[in-house]
């Protein structure tokens, strides 16, 4: 698929992720970080979402100027940034992107005669790509040799390690530490038209989706909510794509239908819930507010009756409701 024909879906990958990191609770954030990167950061500890902010102007002028790195995660239980870059696309100059970027966040130290540079690594969503890689550029520093007659090379290779989620499988994308990237694994099935060409492969697609809604069951609500929200996304362009395809039967589609519509009935189910707990919630305050105004003003009431003077209510009304002087004498 090119990326012209890519452009016409509403699901956007990079978007779809970036949302997801920053809307994940964070100890999901942390696990999956620990796992890319093999840190070992406590999933109790906090951790930040930072950007990349270009040190000047003048200073990099060219085709990456103005590009931001993707993600950057900050922790105190970490002495060095992390960065996450998302590609869409195979692109062979990615290691030199993810470099560049990471020589950015690593001139913001200001650190004097060190550069020091972010974990990195990339997040492909490539079809053909190998699961997990590197890629590799060479610094070269050359010099003239001491007796000035030939010029000497430094060689310095970096690597850039990469995880390309197409590549992985079902029970890969929906392991514990890879859970919150879960819902990418059906993007093939958009990203390669080949993954939906037949009814037997819609018909696959159908029995990975029922499983996958039954593990979202072990999933801790909030995350749940986003991974609903992104797999209903992907499902309504790939119910689109696969209505285009002329050799995929009613039956088949329909067994499609049936999943997203079961997707789509979950989200509105919890979203009712969350209502009505809400306004139940909303209701109880209401209620006790109302029964906490009522109580003060009988109190007031009696207090008069027997002749009691408004500065001993005053007092009264402070120490037994917690009400500043102000708040009290507005009831007087």
């Amino acid at each position: 698929m090119d990326e012209k024909k890519e452009e016409q879906y509403g699901f956007k990958p990079d978007l779809e992720l970036k949302y997801l990191f920053t809307h994940a609770q964070t100890h999901s954030v942390i696990k999956l970080l620990n796992f890319l990167f093999r840190t070992n950061i406590p999933e109790d500890s906090s951790i930040e979402i930072s950007h990349t902010e270009f040190v000047n102007e003048n200073l990099f002028q060219s085709k990456l100027y103005g590009r931001m790195a993707d993600m950057l995660f900050t922790s105190k239980k970490l002495p060095y940034k992390i960065h996450l870059e998302f590609q869409s696309t195979e692109d062979a100059s990615m290691g030199l992107r993810a470099f560049l970027y990471g020589l950015y966040t690593a001139l913001e130290a200001n650190e004097k005669k060190k550069i020091v540079f972010p974990f990195s690594h990339t997040l492909y969503t490539v079809i053909g790509k190998e699961k997990k890689g590197k890629d590799v550029i060479a610094l070269c520093f050359p010099k003239m040799s001491e007796d000035g007659k030939r010029c000497e090379e430094y060689i310095v290779p970096i690597e850039m390690e990469y995880t390309n989620l197409l590549a992985m499988d079902f029970e890969e994308m929906t392991s514990e530490c890879m859970m919150l990237l879960s819902f990418m694994y059906f993007y093939k099935y958009l990203k390669d038209k080949k993954e939906m060409n037949s009814d037997k492969k819609v018909w696959n697609m159908v029995k990975e989706l029922k499983k996958y809604i039954e593990l979202l069951e072990t999933v801790k609500q909030h995350d749940r909510d986003l991974l609903l929200r992104a797999v209903d996304t992907l499902l309504n362009d790939i119910v689109y794509a696969i209505k285009k395809q002329k050799n995929i039967s009613k039956e088949a589609e329909s067994m499609l239908l049936e999943e997203y519509k079961t997707i789509a009935d979950i989200r509105v189910e919890k979203a009712e819930q969350k209502g009505m707990e809400k306004g139940r919630i909303e209701g109880m305050e209401a209620g006790k507010e109302e029964e906490r105004e009522n109580s003060i003003h009988s109190l007031i009431k009696s207090f008069k009756n027997i002749g009691v003077e408004d500065s001993v209510i005053l007092e009264q009304l402070q120490e037994v409701y917690q009400l500043s002087k102000e708040q009290a004498q507005k009831y007087l």
